[in-house]
């Protein structure tokens, strides 16, 4: 689970790459993208990579052998060229990468993750190409081997997308479906919210793209099959044992 360090001053875009842009704007922290990363870590045994260590670099040569991939951090929609839209990821002291991964990058890229879980911004919206479709981040993620993602349809409230996504990962460590995780989420997150918050800007970004199929093995109905065939079982040696000495008088 990613979750990058920017500046508390903001990261100043201009400053650092030319970007399609009208005028000058910053990305600030997102405090919250930490703690979501921090839970995701922490109910699914994951990594956490999240500060100056989270950078584009250590991304490319370490994620492709982690089943799931989650990312916490900010996104740049280019719908002018969407190719360009990219993650951004902490920012490197030195030249290696410049520490955005952009959506023509990630198509020359290799996962074998079950699931890619896009919690930024529009990581599913982009330009919609005739014959093509959306292209789009969630896309491009698709397209170098993940099967599903979890990805956003426009802009996701650092506090909102922790609390969703917190929910999200403690359904779909139970083995449900990823469509139901994450409609429970959405559900549990309504059922607490207040009359702002629960308008549907702050929740019903997330969608699912790709397979559903539970990630998690239900493990409980594992343990619980062995119970009973464990308990059936020493029932049976019982009363094969009766019957035995039964037969022995």
């Amino acid at each position: 689970a990613f979750a990058p360090h920017y500046p508390e001053s903001g990261l100043n875009l201009q400053q650092i790459m030319q970007v399609r842009q009208s005028k000058d704007f910053r990305l600030y922290p997102l405090p919250y993208a930490q703690k979501e990363a921090g839970n995701v870590c922490r109910y699914t045994f994951g990594k956490l990579v999240s500060g100056a260590e989270a950078s584009e670099h250590y991304f490319k040569t370490h994620t492709s052998r982690y089943d799931i991939i989650h990312l916490a951090m900010h996104t740049i929609l280019d719908n002018q060229y969407p190719l360009y839209s990219k993650l951004v990821f902490s920012q490197p002291p030195d030249s290696l990468e410049d520490g955005f991964l952009n959506t023509f990058e990630i198509y020359a890229l290799r996962f074998k993750a079950n699931m890619v879980v896009l919690s930024a911004c529009n990581s599913g919206s982009g330009k919609l190409s005739k014959g093509e479709g959306i292209i789009s981040l969630a896309r491009s993620f698709m397209y170098a081997g993940a099967p599903r993602l979890i990805m956003s349809l426009w802009e996701v409230q650092d506090q909102t997308g922790a609390i969703i996504m917190t929910s999200f990962y403690k359904n779909l460590i139970r083995g449900v479906p990823i469509d139901n995780a994450l409609q429970e989420a959405k559900i549990t997150y309504l059922k607490e919210a207040g009359p702002l918050r629960s308008n549907p800007y702050f929740w019903a970004s997330y969608q699912v793209m790709g397979n559903s199929a539970p990630v998690y093995f239900p493990y409980f109905l594992l343990i619980a099959v062995i119970f009973i065939i464990a308990g059936g079982t020493i029932v049976w040696l019982i009363l094969l044992r009766k019957h035995h000495h039964s037969s022995s008088r």
